[in-house]
């Protein structure tokens, strides 16, 4: 066990928790847009919305469920855990700690690296934690089809207070492990902050599609579902002597005369 090796599968962890701090934040920012749907109307853009809402929280669970999953072999924080209670117990990583740290630091971090191990086990027995992995796995990581087994199920925002809570910890172990983050360095904490800031922009720039966005999007409809009228049409022109010339653009209609070549896109 090393130093090396624990900060190794701390990136991982910290990795999967900024997806899914993006991805609760982009989620959370929809959800609290109150004046969206009323920009959308009857837009067609409406629907491609409420899909990416759902992938959104989707997504946000399972990156955070990595960030908790309990394998062995995982960059998860019970991974981590386990690893930090070998390393309490190996006499080796006891020396090569002194060696790099002191002896004080050494005594100080073998002592405190129990102390997080059992935190990350206490929180694994949490109810979010427990309500988050039978969502996760027996509906968004797999299918169940009869009746899940026990009673663990999730409650509405679960993943927020569960993120709320692994997001100190985890900046908590970057200090511990990796040591005082340089000056420039930000921490997780406010990360997460600016996060939440900047989240709402992007569904501030969601509006109604105009008249001519509509009509690209039923013309671009119509050709996919009727790609034998494209072909056919084409057919035509080389009957006719007219070739198969560029037009003006992809763009353009072919009905128009603005089709390439007799490629169903």
């Amino acid at each position: 066990m090393t130093l090396e090796w624990l900060g190794g599968r701390l990136a991982i962890i910290t990795q999967s928790l900024r997806w899914a701090l993006w991805a609760h934040a982009l989620w959370f920012a929809k959800m609290n847009d109150t004046d969206l749907l009323g920009r959308l109307g009857a837009s067609q853009a409406i629907h491609p919305v409420g899909r990416a809402t759902s992938i959104l929280h989707q997504g946000a669970v399972l990156a955070l469920m990595r960030v908790w999953d309990a394998k062995k072999k995982t960059g998860s924080l019970p991974a981590l855990a386990r690893d930090l209670r070998q390393a309490a117990g190996d006499a080796g990583f006891f020396q090569k700690m002194v060696v790099d740290r002191g002896e004080a630091a050494a005594q100080s971090f073998m002592r405190d690296a129990v102390a997080y191990a059992i935190r990350i086990e206490e929180e694994c027995k949490s109810p979010e934690r427990r309500g988050l992995k039978q969502l996760r796995d027996e509906t968004l990581a797999h299918s169940r089809y009869d009746d899940p087994e026990g009673d663990d199920s999730a409650a509405f925002g679960d993943e927020r207070r569960l993120l709320e809570r692994t997001v100190p910890l985890v900046d908590q172990l970057s200090e511990f492990i990796d040591g005082p983050r340089p000056g420039y360095a930000v921490s997780l904490v406010k990360e997460n902050m600016t996060i939440k800031a900047i989240s709402p922009l992007l569904w501030a720039g969601v509006r109604r599609e105009t008249e001519d966005e509509l009509l690209a999007y039923q013309t671009r409809v119509y050709d996919l579902e009727h790609p034998e009228e494209k072909i056919v049409g084409a057919d035509q022109r080389r009957q006719q002597g007219g070739g198969t010339a560029p037009g003006p653009g992809p763009a353009q209609d072919y009905r128009q005369g603005g089709e390439a070549d007799d490629q169903v896109v």
